[in-house]
């Protein structure tokens, strides 16, 4: 499912996803999935 709602999210637009909280999981699997978006990823609320 989170393939998916990845590529359903790009496919209506999105260019850029943000992950909030520690590790680098999701942004990891957003590149995977499409090498052209922008992921980031934030530690904390703080950065």
């Amino acid at each position: 499912r989170w393939t998916q709602t990845v590529q359903n999210m790009i496919k209506d637009g999105a260019t850029s996803f943000t992950e909030v909280g520690p590790g680098k999981v999701l942004q990891g699997l957003v590149k995977k999935i499409d090498r052209s978006v922008e992921a980031t990823s934030i530690n904390s609320l703080q950065e």
